[in-house]
Parts: C-alpha cells; sequence; structure tokens
C-alpha cells in the first residue's frame, strides 16, 4: 500500500487534518460541522526535524483570544488586521493556492516578532524564520520540511526567488540531480503559505505582486 504523507496539514477528501506535533502524535481531525483528536488518523504524516508542537485545541474557547492577538501585532488599520486573519484561517487548508503575507514596515515596527508569532500559530518550529535561500535546490529543500515558508529581513530579491515564491503559492515544483547519482532525479512539488518581511518594498516582479496580502507594521 502506497500512502500519501503531509507535513502539518493534510487531507482525505472533505476532511481535514492537523498535525499537532506533540509527542503523543495525536491529530486534529475536521469534518464538515465537527472536529475532534485522534491518536491514529487514517493519513499519515512526517515530522521534520524542528518541528514544534501546537496548543491542544479547546472546544469551549471563544473568539476573545483571537482579537487579543491584534495586541501583539503593531498593525495600522482594521483591513490590515483582517487581512492577517484571512492568511491564518487559509494556512489551515490542505489546498492552496495561498497568498503570501508580506509585513513590511520601518526598523522597529516589530517585522520578525509579527512574523514569528503568527507562523507560530500555524506551523511552529525551531528554526521559525530563516534568510533568503540561496539557491532553488536551498529552497525547495526548506519548502519540503515545513508547511510554512517563513523569511525573515529580506533586503533584496533575486528573480530566482521571486519565480520559486509565485510556484510555492499557486502551485508548482524543482527537480535536480539525486547526490552521489549520475542519472537520478529528485523531484519537489510544493504548494503552502508563506510569510515575508522587509524594511524596504523588495518585490518588484508583478507576478509576486498581484499574489501579496501585504502588511504595514507601525512603530
Amino acid at each position: 500500500i502506497v500512502h500519501k504523507v503531509f507535513v502539518r496539514v493534510g487531507n482525505l477528501g472533505e476532511d481535514v487534518f492537523l498535525d499537532l506535533g506533540d509527542p503523543t502524535c495525536r491529530v486534529v481531525h475536521l469534518k464538515p460541522g465537527s472536529w475532534e483528536i485522534v491518536d491514529q488518523p487514517s493519513i499519515k504524516f512526517h515530522r521534520p526535524r524542528g518541528m514544534l508542537a501546537l496548543p491542544t485545541p479547546c472546544a469551549n474557547a471563544s473568539l476573545a483570544g483571537v482579537y487579543l492577538l491584534c495586541s501583539y501585532l503593531n498593525v495600522r488599520t482594521e483591513g490590515d488586521w483582517l487581512s492577517i486573519l484571512a492568511w491564518l484561517t487559509h494556512a489551515y487548508l490542505p489546498k492552496g493556492p495561498y497568498a503570501p503575507l508580506f509585513l513590511t514596515g520601518e526598523p522597529g515596527s516589530a517585522k520578525s516578532t509579527a512574523t514569528r508569532v503568527v507562523r507560530s500559530l500555524v506551523d511552529p518550529a525551531c528554526a521559525g524564520l530563516r534568510s533568503a535561500a540561496r539557491s532553488e535546490r536551498d529552497f525547495a529543500i526548506a519548502a519540503h520540511n515545513n508547511w510554512v515558508m517563513a523569511l525573515d529581513n529580506l533586503s533584496r530579491l533575486e528573480d530566482w526567488l521571486s519565480d520559486d515564491l509565485c510556484r510555492l503559492s499557486t502551485g508548482g515544483g524543482f527537480a535536480t540531480r539525486q547526490l552521489w547519482s549520475d542519472r537520478d532525479e529528485v523531484q519537489f512539488d510544493y504548494c503552502q503559505p508563506a510569510i515575508l518581511n522587509a524594511i524596504e518594498d523588495v518585490v518588484t516582479r508583478s507576478d509576486l505582486l498581484e499574489r501579496l496580502l501585504t502588511v504595514e507594521l507601525a512603530l
């Protein structure tokens, strides 16, 4: 039997599964109109090194906790706040396309902190923030081992990285020669959420600009 393997979020038909990442291997099983925590889900998950656990969801929770999040982020307008909530909601869906969240602002506006906080609500990891990948191969490996790609403090965006972020948003892949082999090829296929932050407006290409949810943080 061949099983498809997911990282953090997966689906089987209309049912969605969220890997909590805790030592007991519990998974949240979301069905239309209901959800439950299960120990033996009907799909398979891979837990990359560095993945951290999500908190256990509470059945009687209210939306007050969601609005409390706003106090931790230097959001300027209600529209920006709704953009962040929209990104968070969509990041739990197992299928894209996904609009990358782009956080920008002056030095001291807590862009890195905001990126870390938002990512931790969906896909916490030891290396929650990373610098821009040095190559397409590094980018593909990072995408393979994370559900949320979080790129911190970008100062420039190479053309190939802009293209890869577009593919990450709407679906695409990368193929490269397998190590220690002259003939075999390793293929990566991905479509998943991403967060970027930068002081300056580093995104200049229209194909990526039209995919972004841009939020300018205040001092």
